[in-house]
């Protein structure tokens, strides 16, 4: 009984140190997979493409040079001259990288730019990941930027051309007075002279409501009084021809 309680033991034991060391084993390659800014090897290689890496990461944001580095780690895998490992490692690395530099260049047009040309590449790349959470505060940016613009645009339609509706002025000055509390955003200078742009349609209808409701259409000058919006300006020599 003795000998069998032994056997059983030892047979346990080695069970338990298999198991520690196969832990031990994934723990470690989980590591450089989850931090591969720490994995290092002798390769040369692997370390080639570090320092591509690493110079992209110091440049301007190219989604050529990304693709070209990504190219270059699929071909080094596929000719055997990196392991599974090194790959892995690479591509979370230049993902990680690349994501960081996309972000930043983000954050930086949304504070300084209005050219919605480079707005769309960067929307239309910042969309190929947005399924990673590295992505949401670039596209948040990019939604928010172009939310400010768009609104801005139609609040001055509006004050130009249509009738005051309080409603539809409340929910322009709303959406704008966010715009004041938005990192990267509130500092952007194009989008400070459309949104101060569209308040002053805003009020200017509102103005013209009240103008319109006193005025006296037998003397009226209407397109002195009520030109800068189409339909106060109609509405009024329409009151005069009746």
């Amino acid at each position: 009984m003795n000998l069998l309680n032994n056997k059983l033991f030892i047979i346990g034991l080695v069970l338990v140190l298999v198991i520690g060391l196969l832990a031990l084993a994934q723990l470690m390659d989980n590591s450089a997979v989850t931090n591969p800014e720490e994995f290092s090897t002798a390769n040369p290689q692997y370390n080639d493409v570090r320092r591509e890496i690493d110079s992209m990461s110091q440049g301007k944001w190219d989604k050529t040079v990304y693709n070209r580095i990504k190219n270059s780690i699929d071909s080094y895998h596929n000719t055997k001259q990196i392991d599974a490992v090194m790959h892995k490692n690479l591509n979370d690395l230049l993902l990680k990288t690349y994501l960081l530099k996309l972000t930043e260049t983000t954050e930086d047009f949304c504070e300084k730019s209005g050219d919605m040309n480079l707005w769309n590449e960067l929307y239309t790349e910042t969309a190929k990941f947005s399924s990673n959470p590295d992505m949401n505060k670039a596209i948040g940016l990019l939604n928010d930027y172009r939310n400010i613009r768009t609104t801005a645009l139609a609040a001055e339609n509006y004050g130009k051309n249509e009738k005051y509706d309080a409603d539809k002025s409340t929910s322009f000055e709303a959406i704008f007075s966010s715009f004041h509390n938005k990192n990267h955003i509130k500092d952007n200078s194009t989008l400070k002279n459309e949104v101060n742009y569209a308040l002053v349609a805003i009020g200017r209808v509102s103005g013209l409501e009240n103008k319109f409701n006193k005025a006296d259409f037998e003397i009226c000058n209407c397109y002195a009084e009520f030109g800068k919006n189409e339909f106060y300006k109609n509405e009024c020599l329409q009151k005069q021809s009746n």
